[in-house]
């Protein structure tokens, strides 16, 4: 006799990534849920008050331009800290998105695309504004299949981002992305 308990059991696995066996078991009616966080907002002032950084009414800019990534916006707070004295202001008025640290952690997710990968990444840094898939496949001359499965992949990876325009879905990269993908070209 086979007697079958039934339990509630709950897995939470946090990931730059999804892995494909989590993408193909997941459903509206599957037991198996993937939650797409896009980083913190007013949160991270938690982070900012922590590392001592002046100028709160700055904050929000560190916060757009690190999309709100606790560990991106960490490592930010602490160089600002160290090299800055805390002031947010100072950091700001160079004008550039600063990676410091967070090169090495984007070097090794980076460093494990495939050349397709990279080529579409690497365009798609070069692009201004989101784009539709029509237009990735027109400039960089991918067949269809090779265009899907590496679009997949990079979502998957949380390397680009979709964003909806007028009911149709365009592509691009966030500006810590980008940049560290221009840097590296």
């Amino acid at each position: 006799m086979c007697i079958r308990d039934s339990h509630n059991s709950c897995l939470i696995l946090l990931s730059w990534e999804k892995p494909r066996e989590i993408a193909a078991l997941e459903g509206e009616n599957r037991p198996c849920k993937s939650l797409q966080l896009n980083g913190l907002g007013a949160e991270a002032g938690e982070i900012f008050r922590e590392k001592r950084l002046a100028e709160e009414e700055k904050w929000s800019q560190l916060i757009d331009l690190y999309r709100g990534n606790p560990l991106w916006l960490n490592i930010v707070a602490t160089m600002i800290q160290d090299l800055f004295g805390g002031s947010v202001s100072e950091f700001l008025s160079y004008d550039t998105l600063f990676l410091g640290d967070l090169e090495c952690l984007l070097h090794q997710k980076c460093d494990r695309l495939t050349e397709l990968e990279k080529k579409v990444i690497s365009w798609l840094a070069s692009e201004a504004a989101p784009v539709e898939i029509s237009k990735i496949s027109a400039n960089l001359e991918l067949s269809p299949p090779e265009l899907l499965k590496v679009v997949q992949s990079l979502g998957r990876r949380s390397l680009i981002e979709t964003v909806k325009q007028n009911g149709r879905s365009h592509f691009t990269i966030g500006s810590v992305i980008r940049e560290y993908i221009i840097n590296e070209t």
